[in-house]
């Protein structure tokens, strides 16, 4: 429910009204509203947090330093999820601090010479902790641009034939 009241934001800001005047005597429960969400989406991102550190601990606490070191080495490539996303940019686990996966998709704004990667997912398979929206990944939900030329990133690229022939 919260999420369209979220939107109305950006809606109401590119139309230049003035929320107060827009939500009247409802502006007080629209905030209410607001910080309820987000006091629930700390709570749930906590929550998946410290259950993340407890499946780390559980498979790797035993392991001394350089063992853990040598597995997760191997099992942390972020590689590209057949059901995420068009690119996976490496991202340090906010619960575990091993290397993970954050997933979304690239774009190029008219006038950019670079590709900006837009994330919406992370996922991380050392303690199997998995975050989806900007709720849950905060300042990792920041876009950014890609550190390679446009033409470099995008020379295999096909366009999907599906969708061009909307299947």
């Amino acid at each position: 429910m919260t999420e369209p009241l979220k939107e109305s934001r950006t809606a109401l800001s590119a139309l230049q009204i003035d929320p107060k005047t827009y939500w009247g005597d409802y502006g007080q429960l629209h905030d209410m509203l607001i910080a309820k969400h987000i006091e629930e989406a700390l709570i749930d991102l906590e929550s998946k947090l410290v259950k993340a550190r407890a499946i780390f601990a559980q498979r790797y606490g035993h392991l001394s330093p350089k063992e853990r070191e040598v597995v997760l080495a191997t099992i942390t490539r972020p590689q590209p999820s057949p059901t995420h996303g068009e690119h996976v940019e490496k991202a340090l686990c906010p619960a575990c601090g091993s290397r993970a996966g954050l997933i979304g998709e690239t774009h190029v704004l008219a006038g950019d010479e670079f590709v900006t990667f837009a994330p919406y997912a992370f996922a991380c398979s050392a303690c199997s902790l998995d975050l989806d929206g900007d709720d849950e990944l905060g300042d990792l939900a920041e876009e950014g641009p890609i550190d390679m030329p446009i033409d470099e990133y995008y020379a295999d690229w096909e366009p999907d034939e599906d969708m061009y022939r909307d299947r």
